[in-house]
């Protein structure tokens, strides 16, 4: 994921984005329409400081609760068969980037029905079209799609008690014994705020929709910038609406995670793609009236050659009533539980440590544009035996989202 633009550059790009954004959408000038829409979401977020910040942290650097984000939308049709999305976003943490970008083939413009390639929104679980700041009711994305584990990529523990040094610090740089001192942080299970290159058949036939393609990554490790995997991850959800305002899915991947960095812990006879990333999740929505509920949980499998399998379960559960005049309240609970590993001649243990977090806020929206949101988030830690057993961490902030 190589930025565009770095350092003073980017305010520049910024201010250019800002203009070509308020040309294109000026209805002075008289032209005809060419199919084209453009559009930007800008985040305002103010952050008390403290531990929390880091908890939040995605891979650049950057999180949801930096001070400014700025996303650019760029959609068009050419005929009735093709269409085209492009996505750029950018913040003081990371220069201007390509979020997303990808074409959709539509065999019949009378059924819903699309074959999707490029860089791709992630086809598994329902989170992606909440991610944004006007979709979101909070201001945090949840554990299970942003939180970084103790396992990498590219280098792998040399054996459990290597693994359980490091334990519970992936969410900032570290090593293992055999990273030749380079510190990075770890996987995700499902890195939402990263999309992957592949492609995807989409569609839905009530009461189902289904998805199922594959990507060059897997969810905890896309792979963007070039196929730097020896395999490809397949992946796929079906949906079922029962009832109106009630939708359940069901979504599954299956793919190597393991880069070239990882070879020389591969024993003889077998090869990264042995090594897989497996998940299940189950997404569930419920709408009546003035209550939205909607919930994922997923059991995540890494495999490894030199400590065996790695499991985490996961879950979170929102919810959001609206009251009149547009002001609504919102809770997120959630938590990430993993499976226990054992060093030589030590008591079993988990092999990161488990998380909780609670967040909770009040939001108004302002006008059909413009949203305001106020919230309390807490994440609590697993303690070893020899720690105290508090282990909080807390923010408040409030962002202004606004569409344009």
């Amino acid at each position: 994921m190589t930025p565009l633009l770095q350092g003073p550059a980017n305010r520049a790009t910024l201010l250019l984005l800002f203009s070509l954004l308020v040309f294109l959408r000026d209805p002075a000038p008289a032209r005809p329409d060419p199919g084209a829409d453009i559009r930007g979401l800008l985040d305002v977020t103010f952050s008390t400081d403290g531990s929390a910040l880091v908890l939040n942290r995605l891979n650049r650097g950057d999180s949801p609760l930096d001070a400014y984000r700025f996303r650019l939308f760029a959609e068009g049709k050419s005929g009735d068969h093709f269409e085209a999305f492009a996505q750029l976003m950018t913040n003081d943490a990371a220069a201007v980037y390509v979020y997303g970008a990808y074409a959709a083939y539509i065999p019949d413009p009378e059924r819903d029905l699309r074959i999707l390639a490029g860089k791709l929104p992630w086809i598994i679980g329902g989170y992606s079209p909440r991610a944004y700041s006007n979709k979101n009711p909070l201001v945090g994305t949840p554990l299970l799609l942003q939180y970084h584990t103790t396992l990498k990529w590219t280098q792998l523990p040399a054996d459990a008690a290597d693994l359980l040094k490091v334990w519970g610090t992936g969410q900032t740089p570290f090593a293992h014994s055999g990273d030749g001192g380079t510190r990075s942080i770890g996987m995700p299970v499902v890195y939402d705020n990263c999309w992957d290159v592949g492609a995807a058949l989409q569609g839905s036939a009530y009461p189902f929709e289904y998805a199922i393609g594959f990507v060059n990554g897997t969810p905890g490790h896309p792979s963007t910038v070039e196929d730097g995997l020896s395999g490809k991850c397949f992946l796929g959800r079906v949906g079922i609406a029962p009832t109106n305002g009630v939708l359940v899915g069901v979504s599954a991947s299956h793919g190597p995670y393991l880069t070239e960095g990882a070879r020389n812990q591969v024993p003889f006879g077998h090869k990264l793609t042995d090594y897989n990333q497996d998940l299940v999740m189950v997404d569930a929505t419920f709408e009546h009236g003035h209550l939205d509920v909607f919930g994922e949980a997923v059991h995540n499998t890494w495999q490894t050659p030199t400590v065996g399998n790695l499991k985490l379960n996961s879950f979170y559960l929102e919810g959001k009533y609206t009251f009149l005049g547009g002001l609504y309240a919102a809770a997120r609970v959630e938590g990430m539980y993993f499976s226990d590993l054992s060093a030589a001649g030590g008591q079993p243990q988990s092999w990161d440590a488990d998380r909780t977090r609670e967040e909770f806020g009040l939001g108004y929206r302002i006008s059909r544009e413009a949203l305001v949101k106020l919230v309390y988030q807490r994440n609590g830690r697993e303690s070893l035996p020899s720690e105290s057993p508090a282990h909080v961490a807390d923010l408040i902030a409030t962002q202004l989202s606004l569409k344009f």
